[in-house]
């Protein structure tokens, strides 16, 4: 025969029923929490690699695909992925800064091949281009053209994203080694934060109406600043941090 649940019976099972909705609230959370964190980018294993690192088979694919290209090789800067022993066939990313295709005394302009390199177990290797970039390199101050010291030096030529005539990547990269202030505040006062000039600039992107600087300050972070032309002269509307 069928018995009505006690007083306490009712108690659990009220408790029971409201309790799920929450559980069920929980783990939703911490689902959601688990997709989010393992959309998050991890860090690359691997070393920064320059011309001096590369194997003598791994030069000799360098020289082949700048010489099929139509021109030498200036500047090799690359990332060999892994952390296995150094004898051990690993992948590498190279990026090969073609001599220039014009030269001035202010400027430099020329082509980027970006290069995935791969050794077999019989130490041969293959290197196949992945994509092909417009770099420059802007001489601010005349006289001599100053040497490129390492992969996060100032004086690295930096990506031409969009089409732009010199002057205005003369004009560009002037105003931002002057270290402008960032836009104004809302309430019209001047901005406290200036832009760090003397970083490296990694790239000059066109994005419709404006005009994207991007600064690296090491491999993972860095400035972004964002330009206007207004009546012939260019303001800052937009400056900030990014980190990787």
């Amino acid at each position: 025969m069928y018995a009505p649940p006690d007083g306490r019976q009712k108690f659990i099972r009220v408790r029971a029923t409201r309790a799920l909705p929450a559980f069920a609230c929980f783990l939703t959370t911490v689902g959601l929490l688990s997709l989010r964190l393992a959309a998050e980018p991890q860090p690359l294993e691997g070393v920064f690699i320059d011309a001096k690192d590369l194997t003598s088979e791994e030069m000799l694919e360098v020289r082949r695909l700048s010489r099929d290209a139509g021109k030498g090789p200036w500047l090799i800067f690359g990332f060999r992925h892994g952390l296995g022993p150094q004898s051990a066939p690993r992948r590498t990313t190279v990026s090969i800064y073609l001599e220039p295709d014009i030269e001035s005394a202010q400027l430099r302009r020329g082509r980027l091949l970006e290069v995935e390199m791969s050794a077999s177990a019989t130490r041969q290797t293959s290197g196949r281009i992945q994509s092909t970039k417009k770099y420059a390199q802007v001489i601010v101050f005349r006289g001599r053209p100053p040497e490129v010291n390492g992969r996060l030096g100032v004086h690295r030529p930096f990506v031409v994203d969009g089409e732009f005539d010199d002057q205005t990547l003369l004009r560009v990269v002037a105003l931002i080694r002057r270290s402008p202030p960032g836009p104004p505040l809302p309430n019209g006062l001047p901005s406290p934060a200036r832009v760090n000039g003397s970083l490296q600039i990694s790239n000059i992107a066109r994005i419709e109406n404006t005009i994207k600087v991007t600064l690296k300050s090491s491999d993972y972070q860095g400035e972004s600043v964002t330009l206007e032309d207004r009546h012939g002269e260019f303001v800052i509307v937009k400056h900030g941090i990014w980190i990787v």
